[in-house]
């Protein structure tokens, strides 16, 4: 996968987050990939999330509005998501299940 759409996919998931922290649950927590469980989002409490994907690590702010959470990384580059309960859905369909907080 190139490190362009892995920045989408977080930037994705970060966006589905910050959606459910502006009014909605709470998003906070560590997020498997169920393609690959050595792949995780972790959203946390002060708005910053860091995500490990192929053996990359990337952090930034994340924003979430109603269902929709956007990750930002500090590039400006950004990930939109669709928050659905306990999973992050980013923009290739990858489900992401919080698994914990």
């Amino acid at each position: 996968m190139h490190i362009g759409v892995k920045v989408t996919i977080i930037s994705l998931i970060a966006l589905a987050l910050l959606s459910a922290c502006s009014g909605s649950p709470d998003v906070t927590g560590k997020y498997i990939s169920e393609d690959n469980p050595d792949e995780y989002l972790e959203l946390k409490s002060n708005g910053t999330f860091y995500s490990r994907e192929d053996g990359i690590g990337l952090s930034g702010n994340y924003n979430v509005d109603g269902n929709e959470i956007v990750l930002t990384l500090p590039s400006g580059l950004a990930a939109k998501g669709r928050i659905e309960g306990s999973v992050i859905i980013d923009e290739d369909g990858v489900r992401w299940v919080r698994r914990g907080k």
